[in-house]
C-alpha cells in the first residue's frame, strides 16, 4: 500500500484514522442500507449505528471524510446520507449569506448610461442619488436628416 508521501511504507495505525474506529470490525450492515429498507427498520438501524459513533475517537476525522469526498452512502462520523446533504446545503447557504452579493439593481453600468432598471450611486456612498428634476430641453427623437 502506498503511503500519503508517495512512498511504499506500511500504514501504521496511529497514521490511519480508519484502524483507530469504533466501527472497525462491526458488521459493515449496521452503517450501510440494504436494499429496499425503509421507514422504522432504516430509521432503527441508523440510530444504532450513530449509538457507535458517539463514542468513537475518530468521530470528526471520519465525518470530515464523508463531507470532504462527498460519501454517498451510510453512515459516516455520525451522519446519514440526509444529514450530510442537509448540512452541506446549510453550509452553501451560510456562505451565500456570508459572501458579498453584488446587487445588480444598485451598481452602476456605464454603457452610455445605466439601464432604466439601475438606480446611479452618490459617489464615495451606497445611497442612490438624487433624481434628476431639470426639464430636457432637447427632444427625445432622432434629429431629422
Amino acid at each position: 500500500m502506498t503511503a500519503p508521501d508517495g512512498t511504499d511504507k506500511p500504514h501504521t495505525a496511529e497514521q490511519d484514522w480508519q484502524h483507530r474506529g469504533s466501527c472497525r470490525g462491526a458488521d459493515t450492515s449496521m452503517f450501510f442500507s440494504p436494499d429496499g429498507e425503509r421507514g422504522h427498520a432504516r430509521a432503527r438501524r441508523e440510530r444504532e449505528a450513530k449509538q457507535l459513533c458517539e463514542q468513537c475517537p475518530v468521530l470528526t476525522e471520519c465525518r470530515d471524510h464523508a463531507l470532504t469526498v462527498g460519501e454517498p452512502y451510510g453512515i459516516w462520523g455520525g451522519m446519514s446520507e440526509t444529514d450530510r446533504t442537509r448540512h452541506l446545503r446549510r453550509a452553501r447557504t451560510h456562505h451565500r449569506l456570508q459572501t458579498p452579493n453584488l446587487d445588480r439593481s444598485t451598481t452602476p453600468i456605464d454603457r452610455n448610461g445605466p439601464p432604466h432598471n439601475h438606480r446611479l450611486l452618490d459617489p464615495g456612498t451606497d445611497r442612490p442619488s438624487a433624481p434628476d428634476l431639470t426639464p430636457r430641453t432637447e427632444s427625445c427623437r432622432p434629429r431629422a436628416g
